[in-house]
């Protein structure tokens, strides 16, 4: 996992990205390299919305609802190890993140529902 996060042979790409990858030098001493924000690349588009989370991108792009639950958000993720819900909501978030970065890079852009 390390090399991955180092190599900037992978994007690294979310909504606060860079935040997460502050957290991980500040936490683990590891730089995270060729980090994308998908706010900023949206907000260069022509998407016709004003809320750039996750949950919105994937809505206006994919047409697919992205559940985020506030329990399983403001859970414990600094726990030892994450338990089933926080893996399903950390997965869900990972694969949104790569198919929104990916409609993102299309031109055009899918159009809105």
């Amino acid at each position: 996992l390390k090399a991955i996060l180092e190599s900037s042979d992978w994007v690294k790409v979310g909504v606060s990205v860079k935040g997460d990858a502050t957290r991980i030098k500040n936490d683990w001493g590891v730089t995270v390299a060729s980090c994308e924000e998908l706010k900023v690349l949206a907000q260069s588009k022509d998407l016709g919305i004003t809320s750039f989370s996750l949950q919105s991108l994937a809505m206006r792009l994919l047409h697919e609802y992205l559940p985020k639950g506030d329990a399983v958000r403001r859970s414990n993720w600094a726990a030892p190890s994450l338990n089933v819900q926080q893996q399903h909501y950390a997965a869900a978030d990972a694969v949104a993140s790569k198919r929104v970065y990916d409609a993102l890079k299309q031109d055009p852009v899918p159009a809105a529902p």
